[in-house]
């Protein structure tokens, strides 16, 4: 028997597209936490402390698990001190509002202080020269990349003693026209693609949502000792530790973003799929560690499925500050 035979799909949190009220699709009897709903918002219980900090002083602010600015409506009221909410912040807006501004900006997900973009840029080859046009969000091919990543260090992955590895990405078109004939239309056959990802933001919020779908299924003081909050508050920079990935490119969900729990022999670890509908990379992240000879078999990898782009697509993908080796 392998330690897979004994693992238990607890609970799953699935956000629908944007536009249709997210659903609980999965609770198992042992959910302990009430969440109500209301004009498309599940709320659970408050928590009455901060699931970061366990601070109890001051004003505690509701969490999101999956942040608002995704579409998430699953709220855990009063589970953060301002404190810990200003790093959280940060770290939501750094995704957000740069790496996937127009992801969200194409998708018409929500935004709470400032609109998203009308236009958005794309850089085409004209000659010896790049050149960007700015484009009506009707008329831009919109592309997301998802970096790659070995498994969690904890469950056997080749994790840096600081940061995390990134092994590779994944290049997906989000919607908007054909790639071919936008790029056509402004006179070019090459389309130069950039994406930059500073720090391990996206790894701390995938970790952040992790976390707190746990503390709402299963309540905080089951997960009180996890490791994952000081990673999240960006205490110890060990991302590559507990986050990884898990299947490169899975089958296609009919949620626009997924959240599992697995539990077993002691561990419990989330699969976080952001984009789900679209075939993106399954996220593993570990909540709490559990028997060492107790190890969930874990699939990692799998085919490369790249976007269909015209003539060469150049795609620039910097990494800065995120894999750190000692020495």
């Amino acid at each position: 028997m392998t330690a897979n035979d004994n693992l238990t799909y607890a609970y799953m949190l699935g956000v629908q597209v944007p536009g249709v009220p997210p659903q609980f699709l999965r609770a198992s009897s042992k959910n302990r936490h009430r969440a109500w709903a209301g004009m498309g918002v599940i709320k659970y219980d408050r928590v009455g402390e901060c699931i970061y900090c366990g601070g109890k002083w001051g004003k505690l602010t509701d969490e999101h698990i999956v942040p608002y600015g995704l579409g998430g409506n699953w709220i855990l009221p009063e589970s953060s001190c301002e404190r810990c909410a200003k790093i959280t912040s940060q770290t939501e807006f750094e995704v957000l509002r740069k790496q996937l501004i127009q992801v969200r900006a194409r998708l018409d997900l929500p935004s709470r202080k400032s609109s998203l973009p009308i236009e958005m840029p794309l850089t085409v080859q004209l000659g010896d020269e790049a050149k960007t046009f700015f484009l009506p969000k009707a008329q831009h091919p919109t592309l997301a990349v998802f970096l790659l990543y070995p498994l969690p260090g904890v469950l056997g992955g080749n994790s840096p003693e600081r940061g995390i590895n990134v092994i590779g990405h994944q290049l997906y078109r989000v919607g908007g026209p054909p790639v071919k004939e936008t790029v056509e239309s402004l006179g070019s056959k090459k389309l130069t693609f950039t994406q930059k990802f500073v720090g391990n933001e996206f790894e701390r919020m995938l970790a952040k949502i992790a976390f707190g779908f746990a503390v709402a299924q299963l309540g905080l003081d089951a997960v009180r000792l996890s490791r994952l909050r000081a990673t999240i508050l960006g205490k110890e920079d060990d991302a590559g530790r507990w986050v990884g990935t898990g299947a490169y490119h899975p089958p296609a969900s009919t949620m626009l973003h997924e959240v599992k729990l697995f539990e077993g022999g002691g561990w419990l670890f989330a699969k976080v799929r952001l984009l789900a509908s679209m075939r993106t990379p399954e996220y593993i992240v570990v909540i709490l560690e559990g028997d060492p000879a107790y190890r969930p078999e874990l699939f990692h990898g799998g085919p490369l499925e790249k976007v269909e782009l015209p003539g060469t697509l150049t795609s620039k993908i910097e990494v800065e500050d995120r894999v750190k080796r000692k020495g």
